[in-house]
């Protein structure tokens, strides 16, 4: 059986949530400084959004994200799908990791009185 890695008294959970949040973090300003195409087309819109081009055109054709035709192609607005996805727009419901779900249990448990009395 392997013994656990322990780099300097951190856990697991804690290294991958540091290294999430500095991708995330790369990724964040890697976007920011080279200027964005604002009109898409569905390949570039599904590679936004990270769904296949199929369901694009299905999410057009049923309104669920707003489009735009010119002639038989049909173009999408960066900032329209972006504020659309609840993960680009930075409006997620993010679930804590383990590790923040532990330390919010211990905070918890020592911030709150026994109640011993019944």
């Amino acid at each position: 059986m392997k013994d656990p890695i322990i780099l300097n008294g951190v856990s697991l959970d804690e290294l991958f949530e540091t290294f999430y949040n500095a991708a995330k973090k790369a990724i964040r300003e890697e976007s920011e400084r080279k200027p964005q195409k604002e009109k898409l087309n569905a390949q570039e819109a599904a590679d936004l959004l990270r769904i296949a081009k199929p369901t694009v055109y299905a999410y057009a054709r049923d309104r669920v994200i707003p489009s735009y035709r010119e002639g038989k192609r049909l173009f999408f607005k960066r900032s329209e799908l972006v504020a659309q996805d609840p993960i680009l727009s930075g409006q997620g419901d993010r679930q804590p990791t383990n590790a923040e779900l532990e330390r919010l249990a211990q905070q918890h448990v020592q911030n709150t009185p026994l109640n011993l009395a019944s």
